[in-house]
Formats: C-alpha cells, structure tokens, sequence
C-alpha cells in the first residue's frame, strides 16, 4: 500500500508498507465488515514502513513491489 502521510499540505510524503497473509490461526481478529463468517486474507506489515518524498512515488511503489515480475 502506498498513501500520503503527513501532518498537513505543507509537510507530507508517500508511505509505502507491504502486505503479509493473515496466519490461520489470526483470522477472527480480521473480520470483513458486513460479511459474516468472512475474513481478511492480508493484513498491512506495520514493520516495512518506509517514509518517501513527495517527489519519489516511483521509489514507493518499487518498495512495494509494484515493477516486480
């Protein structure tokens, strides 16, 4: 996932952080909304955080993977 982050306008950048499979055993903790006995099968890995420039939405993306084959 690749979002802007920032404290306002003046002050921000890209966040880039990847997603990881939800363990089996987790699942009842990633329920889908409105969707009974439905859950999540990724979660957002809050460790691979990395902060960009506002400029580098190429970088972000590439941190996520997004020009892998």
């Amino acid at each position: 996932m690749v979002f802007p982050n920032g404290p306002n306008k003046s002050n921000w950048g890209w966040a880039a952080t990847l997603a990881e499979p939800v363990p089996e055993d987790e699942k009842q903790k990633y329920p889908i909304p409105g969707s009974k006995d439905e859950y999540y099968t990724h979660r957002m890995n809050k460790k691979s955080l990395q902060m960009f420039q506002p400029n580098e939405f190429i970088e972000a993306c590439d941190h996520i993977g997004v020009f892998d084959k």
